[in-house]
């Protein structure tokens, strides 16, 4: 090998150890006013290569940190729904499509149809087939009607009847 050679395989290799060293180095340094930091930032992409997301961490964002554009138009719709259930007796238990959603009067769910079901032993079980579109609140009367003596409460459905 020539000295050129030899030379030019050690700068080669001096640069490539820099470079992952200042690389690793600027992912762990946190992101703080003067200090280096790594930028990723998303873009909409017109699909011919242009725009597409990049990583620049000489010439930083062209947006401030924490506003980016939307990328996707699902990204900002609300993609959740909830039921409110109203004179439900306190404790009683709401089942959606069979899985136990909670003891509040409020639940979350995905947008569409569901079965609801109000659950507390000593009272008649309710069931109601509801829809709820996205980002609604749908108000559910959860009147609970007490049991008389010796009569048992039905059970829940389970998730697998569904």
């Amino acid at each position: 090998m020539t000295n050129i050679t030899k030379r030019i395989t050690e700068v080669a290799t001096l640069v490539a150890a820099l470079t992952v060293t200042v690389s690793a180095a600027a992912q762990a340094a946190p992101f703080r006013h003067g200090g280096i930091g790594v930028r990723v930032v998303p873009r909409v992409s017109l699909g011919i290569g242009i725009g597409r997301p990049f990583f620049d961490p000489f010439w930083g964002s062209y947006y401030p940190y924490g506003v980016y554009p939307s990328v996707y138009p699902y990204v900002s719709q609300n993609l959740t729904a909830k039921v409110r259930v109203v004179e439900a007796p306190r404790g009683a238990e709401i089942f959606v499509d069979g899985y136990l959603a909670g003891t509040d009067d409020t639940v979350a769910m995905t947008p569409g149809g569901h079965e609801v079901t109000l659950f507390l032993p000593g009272y008649r079980t309710v069931t109601q087939t509801i829809y709820v579109s996205p980002g609604s609140t749908v108000k559910m009367n959860g009147a609970m009607e007490r049991l008389g003596a010796g009569e048992v409460s039905a059970l829940p459905p389970s998730p697998a009847e569904h």
